[in-house]
């Protein structure tokens, strides 16, 4: 009584496991998000151009630093300017024998300095305006990025579900002409067309057989592109779609642009930001005016 049992059981886990897993379109664009090199890219473009605008709208923000070091050295220029910094040299110090072989010795100096820019001719500012616009067309390159990536898989995606559905028509048109062909006698009263028939009949088989192969080598083509895309390794089914109008209207209708009135609109975005650039270049040849203060710790 067990043997059956345990038949029923292998043959079952058979069965699922030669089952394909079924890929609906929306599971799809959610894996190639984050497999496309093209989103990767423009992703980290972003991040950049986001950073750089951040970091150059504070352009206006004062800058301090604090720097400190310790060090033991016999060097005589830095043995004599480290004491007059702590203002302890003596008299001792100008000897010609002190002067050129000091006794090793230990030191600690601090930096504190700030420094304040109030008028850097234009440079800081049209710097600022420049990484601005370069952020927003980054942000179009991204958007235009996906864009491309949905619509090219949409294309792929309907297309096999549309010519697998049709594979399947097509099979059971050919099963069905197959059985007829198979059972078809010639010379029968019942048969008024004879062996003519039969010949109509093959031939219509063939162009069910070249058709079918045509289906098959489209299947292959979509496919390979979606598996290289998503670097899939393993057999997957794509879930039907009811009709190419349905499929449109539910994934495609709510897309405000496309990606070339994205490309062009982060296009005019870097032209005006060269021109900021040259503003830049010219900001370099006017004066600069701030406020710096520094102040030097020293011991040893």
């Amino acid at each position: 009584m067990k043997r059956p049992f345990m038949l029923s059981l292998i043959l079952m886990s058979t069965a699922y496991a030669d089952q394909k897993p079924v890929m609906g379109f929306e599971e799809l664009w959610s894996k190639l998000m984050d497999k496309s090199s093209k989103i990767k890219q423009a992703s980290f473009e972003l991040e950049s151009a986001d950073l750089a605008d951040a970091r150059s709208s504070r352009h206006w923000l004062p800058r301090a630093y604090v720097t400190g070091q310790w060090f033991e050295t016999n060097d005589s220029a830095a043995v004599f300017f480290n004491n007059l910094g702590q203002r302890a040299v003596t008299q001792a110090d100008f000897s010609p024998a002190t002067l050129n072989h000091p006794v090793r010795q230990n030191f600690r100096n601090a930096t504190l300095g700030i420094d304040l820019p109030l008028y850097e001719g234009g440079m800081k500012s049209n710097q600022s305006q420049m990484m601005g616009q370069v952020l927003k067309a980054s942000e179009l390159e991204l958007k235009a990025k996906k864009t491309e990536e949905y619509i090219d898989l949409s294309h792929h995606f309907a297309a096999l579900s549309i010519v697998d559905k049709s594979q399947t028509n097509l099979q059971q048109v050919k099963t069905e002409l197959e059985k007829i062909i198979s059972t078809y006698q010639v010379g029968e009263k019942s048969n008024p067309v004879g062996y003519s028939g039969l010949l109509g009949l093959k031939g219509v088989l063939n162009r069910v057989k070249g058709q079918e192969l045509y289906l098959k080598m489209q299947s292959t083509e979509h496919r390979d592109w979606i598996n290289e895309k998503l670097e899939f390794t393993q057999d997957w089914q794509a879930k039907p779609i009811e009709s190419i109008e349905t499929f449109s209207q539910n994934h495609l209708s709510e897309m405000s642009s496309n990606s070339y009135s994205s490309l062009l609109l982060a296009n005019q975005l870097k032209v005006q930001s060269m021109q900021n650039m040259t503003e830049m270049e010219r900001a370099r040849f006017f004066p600069r005016v701030g406020l710096f203060a520094q102040n030097n710790l020293y011991a040893g």
